[in-house]
């Protein structure tokens, strides 16, 4: 570790890094802007074009917006899970050591700070996500800026908060406000403790507060700005609405204001994705605002304008139908496939001296279904949905065209291709699919995640090995292809996944050695992972000094020059937290136990078949013993590993049941 830590501190001298306490003596405050952060939990984009809100509606429309990823509702309290990662920069519980972080840096650059907390009047209760969120700073307002007329107090005045906001603008360069209404509106909803009716009225004036609150900050902006300490304001909304699970299924918004208003989109380094940022943003953005450094631990980005056009209402819902289709697709299709695979190894069995054209051809299509939805979700979102049961209509659709392809090898070429190209395009296919949707979840923004890597590695084993090439030429023809893989899954701008990065080139060397015809041994594997090692760390090194992104090298070599061990370790049990997370999830335990009773009993009861077919194909038998080896170095090399090995597995298995179930069979002996 010592060697490690030493070696890596050598390459942070070579590039222009800086560290974090120097770069925080040496930061100026010079004219800093004053910053007002508005907060209210529970809107949705819908509400930014209400009518009864049109105040607020004409401020999203003239400032720079985006969609906010708050995170999986996990946890005892996700609400305030979700404000303890605004205030540390990196997504993490409420309690951590790292909650809290935003303040202390503010508090080392001499930043000044106010809140205007739980401003919603009486019966405020024990929750005070300001705390959470800033912990340890002055809470101006608390509980005191209700208005007296509104029915029970369930309304803050809008003048009276404006004053407040004016005042506390005055004498700080930070103010975040908390709009309570809709916080204690949704808490006493879900205890029961309010009609249908008298719901929909509350929400309604807490709109219709909000809005004339907006509307004083729009109108009187001049009277809290001045030409050497502008004004910027942000509006966040931590938490969508939840639903009777205690969840929340799509994304928030968030908006910057400046002055004179520029209408464009925001998106930020976490997310390299238009239009849309993360929760841990907010905190480097402030401090980036206040011309303060953020500290390592921040693994947020600042939030950056851009003037390129994007369809947030588009982005809002199909991250709201993906979360809605995800449980009755996979579910569904874990069923569906898994007895359609059975079928398939019984009818073959059973059949082997009566051979049945029409039920063969019709299983064999029902195979090219199962290899040909991993395609179908990339290209679904490009049609226009609007519902669950459209979008799953869509899918079934796009998945029969494909699937009329002649084989599941043409099918996974075809899918490895698409995956190349959209790498190369910026991955939007994949990260609008269904299989590896995280905008919501966070996990990964851009890039291929583990679910298309196991994709792209069976379809490129298939590739090198099954497609046509010139006499003599199929290896440099395969290397040529491997190189091409092993590239998109580890530049920054395209696959970002060093674990796939890794996990391919130990594959291919595998395939490289069976082809060969040489014995594996343990030399050949390290010598792979060596390669692996250093196409990552090369393209780290490169991707800092052409400014492609900031990856998970640059976090790491930054938080061992600050001595940030602990950062390193935290990071490093979240990752096995998250793969013992999906390892042990009852839809992947239940998913590799019907793998295994498959594999088991179509190796029991088609042993003999598959060895002569493999001995006449030679080249899946190589694919299938490059691409086993390839399901447990995805598994060992990658959190949450074990999907992409089960999808690689899938991947080069249909292809062999595919062919399998086409050819002509006869039991009868050569002598007969």
């Amino acid at each position: 570790m010592t060697r490690l830590r030493l070696i890596l501190l050598f390459l942070a001298t070579l590039l222009p890094w800086t560290s974090p306490v120097q770069a925080q003596q040496t930061a100026a405050p010079a004219s800093r802007p004053h910053i007002l952060v508005v907060i209210a939990d529970y809107l949705t984009l819908s509400d930014f074009h209400s009518p009864s809100a049109p105040d607020l509606a004409s401020f999203f429309a003239q400032g720079q917006s985006a969609m906010m990823s708050p995170g999986l509702a996990k946890g005892a309290d996700p609400i305030s899970d979700v404000y303890a990662t605004m205030g540390a920069g990196d997504s993490i519980r409420v309690g951590e050591v790292l909650q809290g972080s935003l303040g202390k840096a503010l508090s080392a650059a001499g930043v000044s700070v106010t809140t205007i907390g739980d401003a919603d009047g009486d019966d405020t209760g024990p929750y005070h996500p300001l705390n959470i969120f800033l912990p340890g700073t002055h809470n101006l307002a608390s509980g005191s800026v209700a208005d007296p007329l509104a029915p029970g107090g369930r309304r803050c005045d809008p003048a009276l908060l404006f004053q407040f906001t004016k005042n506390a603008l005055v004498l700080n360069d930070l103010v975040v406000v908390h709009d309570g209404d809709f916080a204690r509106l949704e808490r006493e909803n879900r205890a029961g403790d309010l009609l249908p009716a008298a719901y929909v009225q509350h929400r309604l004036r807490a709109m219709q507060a909000l809005d004339g609150y907006m509307a004083l900050i729009q109108s009187r902006r001049a009277e809290i700005t001045d030409v050497t300490h502008p004004l910027v304001i942000y509006f966040v909304v931590p938490s969508a609405p939840l639903d009777s699970h205690g969840q929340w299924n799509r994304l928030t918004p968030c908006l910057r204001s400046v002055t004179p208003p520029t209408a464009s989109v925001l998106m930020s380094d976490t997310t390299q994705t238009l239009g849309l940022v993360a929760a841990r943003d907010v905190a480097p953005t402030i401090l980036a605002e206040l011309n303060v450094i953020a500290p390592f631990t921040m693994t947020g980005a600042p939030m950056q304008a851009s003037s390129s056009p994007v369809d947030l209402e588009r982005l809002d819902r199909l991250t709201y139908l993906n979360q809605k289709i995800q449980l009755p697709f996979f579910w569904g299709l874990g069923f569906l496939g898994g007895g359609l695979v059975f079928f398939a190894v019984w009818f073959y069995v059973s059949t082997r001296s009566r051979p049945r054209p029409t039920a063969q051809r019709t299983l064999q299509y029902g195979v090219r279904m199962l290899a040909a939805w991993p395609a179908a979700l990339l290209m679904a979102p490009l049609v226009p949905i609007q519902t669950p049961a459209q979008y799953l209509a869509v899918i079934a659709g796009v998945t029969a065209v494909i699937a009329l392809l002649p084989s599941p090898a043409v099918i996974a070429i075809v899918t490895g291709g698409l995956l190349i190209l959209d790498a190369a395009l910026g991955t939007a296919l994949v990260s609008q699919s269904a299989l590896s949707a995280y905008y919501l979840s966070g996990i990964r923004f851009y890039g291929i995640g583990n679910e298309y890597m196991g994709v792209l590695l069976g379809a490129a084993l298939i590739t090198a090995t099954v497609l046509p090439a010139p006499e003599g030429k199929r290896w440099p023809w395969g290397l040529r292809w491997f190189a091409l893989v092993v590239f998109v899954l580890s530049f920054p701008a395209f696959g970002a996944k060093a674990g796939g990065a890794i996990t391919a080139v130990l594959t291919f060397k595998v395939m490289w050695q069976k082809r060969r015809g040489r014995p594996l041994g343990a030399k050949h594997l390290l010598v792979g992972l060596a390669i692996g090692i250093g196409v990552v760390l090369f393209w780290g090194v490169i991707g800092h000094w052409i400014g492609v992104r900031r990856t998970h090298i640059d976090t790491a070599v930054g938080a061992l020059e600050g001595q940030r061990f602990g950062y390193i370790m935290g990071v490093a049990w979240r990752k096995v937290g998250l793969a013992l997370r999906v390892a042990l999830h009852p839809g992947t335990l239940l998913g590799l136990a019907a793998l295994g009773t498959l594999g088991a009993l179509g190796c029991s009861l088609l042993k003999k078949p598959l060895l002569r077919f493999l001995e006449r194909r030679p080249a899946y038998r190589s694919v299938l013993e490059a691409g086993v080896a390839g399901c447990v170095f995805c598994a060992l090399v990658n959190d949450s590993g074990v999907v992409a090995a089960i999808l690689l597995f899938i991947t080069i298995v249909l292809p062999v049941l595919h062919d399998l179930l086409g050819e002509e069979r006869c039991d009868l002996s050569p002598s007969t």
